[in-house]
């Protein structure tokens, strides 16, 4: 955090809240998240657009990246693409979230129910979100995304994997994420995920933890997809969240943007569940649609 925010921070929220939220906890690359979010809000531009890297996202920050493969099912209206960032240095696998007006009807209609992970390795009480488990395995995304990630490999020989989503993108990245720790046995292995909702339960969000992911899961302000499903349903999520909080100066008009650092357990009462914990409490979708001051999905003024 830059110096005078980091001051202006101090003073609103108190010494030991600031201390407890920020001095203690790993340091937080805005600039890498900024980055992130365009790759994440170029997942949904047309396939052909991403397949040859000439979409309006496909510039400036993200200029840097040789696309390998887009998959997209029309029948289950999914998409990603695999390709490799000279930048990072990094394999990249990117997954688009819902599109236009069905996103509150997806929010509303989400299915509550849990199926195993069938992870090798992974404890046999870990669950996960049993219509996020189906739009991974039972669409093309499975089968082409990890054979897209085989041939860069490949290519490149072994090099860092950076797994990347926004909103129901953000669930499809977790478990591409865990499938190529457990099935594939990839030890360096980073996901960052913007807006997710809770993937699975606590057991699955524990032997993440306890895996070699490195993840990064941001939240905005009131955004309503990461609250669901409810805790209380038997979803945890994973760690490490990153709080994007809006914070008011004073009584003026004027707010500040900071990004919360927040403990290793996935559901830390001192991030976005301090006002986001009870049932319907947050239900902004237009913090859904933007992170770090990028838009992100599909609209008739910002098509991808």
């Amino acid at each position: 955090m830059h110096p005078v925010l980091t001051a202006i921070a101090r003073l609103l929220l108190g010494t030991s809240l600031f201390s407890s939220l920020f001095l203690s906890r790993p340091w937080f690359d805005a600039s890498e998240g900024v980055t992130l979010a365009e790759y994440a809000a170029a997942a949904y531009c047309p396939p052909e657009t991403i397949s040859n890297w000439t979409c309006p996202r496909c510039a400036g920050l993200t200029a840097n990246f040789e696309p390998h493969a887009v998959v997209y099912d029309e029948a289950w209206n999914l998409q990603g693409y695999v390709g490799y960032s000279s930048e990072f240095q990094k394999l990249m696998v990117v997954f688009r979230g819902t599109i236009g007006s069905s996103l509150e009807n997806w929010i509303h209609n989400l299915m509550a129910t849990r199926t195993q992970a069938n992870l090798p390795g992974m404890p046999d009480d870990a669950k996960v979100h049993d219509g996020f488990y189906r739009s991974w395995t039972r669409s093309l995304l499975q089968k082409q995304v990890t054979e897209a990630v085989q041939d860069v490999l490949k290519e490149r020989g072994v090099v860092p994997v950076l797994v990347v989503g926004h909103s129901l993108g953000g669930a499809l990245a977790t478990l591409c994420a865990a499938e190529l720790i457990y099935t594939y046995n990839l030890t360096d292995v980073q996901l960052y995920t913007f807006g997710s909702p809770r993937v699975g339960n606590a057991a699955f969000a524990e032997a993440l933890r306890n895996s070699t992911l490195d993840h990064t899961r941001m939240t905005h302000d009131r955004d309503v997809v990461p609250t669901v499903p409810f805790e209380h349903l038997g979803f945890h999520h994973t760690a490490r969240e990153v709080w994007q909080r809006t914070v008011l100066v004073g009584r003026s008009p004027m707010t500040l943007s900071v990004e919360v650092i927040c403990d290793g357990y996935g559901e830390d009462p001192n991030c976005q569940n301090s006002i986001c914990g009870y049932p319907g409490s947050c239900a902004s979708v237009a913090d859904h649609l933007e992170y770090l001051g990028v838009s992100l999905g599909s609209t008739s003024t910002s098509p991808c």
